[in-house]
C-alpha cells in the first residue's frame, strides 16, 4: 500500500497549541501589567488603571444593562450552536488525526473552526468580563469524569456545569466582598487542581480522582 503523502506541513498538534495558548496567555498579561505600571507611574488617578486592573482580575460588575447581555449573547449563542453541532462529528477525533481522514471527516477544516469559535468565545468573553482564568481546564476535567468520553455528552454538560461553577465561585466572591477579583478564586481552584491532576498521574500509575 502505498504511503500517504498528502500530509499538511502546516498541522499543528493540540499540545504545541495548548502551550501557544499558554505562552501567548503569560505574555499578554505581562504586557498588560507593564501598561499599568506605565499609567500609574504617569499619572495614579488615571481611570483607566481600574480598567486594566478588571480586565486582569476578572468581574461581572461592569455587565449592568440588557444592552451588554445581549451583545455579548450573540456571538456566545452563535459559536455554541456551531459547537453543539458539530459534537457527534469530533468523537471521530479521538480515534486519531488518520482514522477521522479515513471516515471522511475533513480534520483540519474542523480544527481550525475549533480554533475560531474558541478564539471568538474567550474573545468575547474576556472584553466584556476580564481575565477568568483556569475553568477551560477545570471544567472539561471534571466534565468528562461526569460524561464520559462522547463530546455530544461533554458539551453541554459543561456549558452546564461551567456557569454553575461560575455562579457558586461569584458568590463567595460576593461573600468575601472580592466580585472584582473572580481571577483570583478561579486560578486558585483550578491550581490545585492541577497540581492533583499531575501528582496523581506521577509514577506507579495510580488514578487519582481527576485524572482522566
Amino acid at each position: 500500500m502505498k504511503a500517504c503523502c498528502c500530509t499538511n506541513p502546516w498541522a499543528i498538534t493540540a499540545s504545541a497549541m495548548i502551550l501557544s495558548g499558554t505562552v501567548f496567555s503569560v505574555l499578554t498579561q505581562n504586557l498588560a501589567m507593564l501598561i499599568q505600571y506605565y499609567i500609574i507611574r504617569n499619572d495614579p488617578t488615571d481611570p483607566r488603571i481600574e480598567a486594566a486592573r478588571d480586565l486582569m482580575m476578572g468581574t461581572f460588575n461592569h455587565i449592568t444593562t440588557w444592552q451588554h447581555v445581549a451583545l455579548m449573547a450573540v456571538p456566545i449563542v452563535l459559536c455554541l450552536a456551531v459547537l453543539l453541532a458539530a459534537s457527534g462529528r469530533l468523537d471521530l477525533l479521538s480515534l486519531g488525526e488518520e482514522e477521522a481522514a479515513s471516515m471522511g471527516l475533513p480534520v483540519q477544516r474542523y480544527r481550525y473552526v475549533m480554533v475560531l469559535l474558541s478564539t471568538v468565545l474567550t474573545a468575547t468573553v474576556v472584553a466584556f468580563c476580564g481575565h477568568i482564568g483556569m475553568l477551560g481546564f477545570l471544567v472539561p476535567l471534571i466534565g468528562r469524569k461526569l460524561a464520559g468520553p462522547g463530546m455530544r455528552r461533554q458539551v453541554p454538560v459543561n456549558l452546564l456545569l461551567g456557569a454553575i461553577l461560575l455562579m457558586v465561585i461569584f458568590d463567595a466572591a460576593y461573600v468575601a466582598g472580592l466580585t472584582d477579583y473572580l481571577n483570583l478564586f478561579t486560578s486558585s481552584i483550578g491550581s490545585v487542581v492541577m497540581l492533583a491532576t499531575l501528582l496523581a498521574g506521577k509514577g506507579g500509575g495510580v488514578r487519582g480522582p481527576f485524572q482522566v
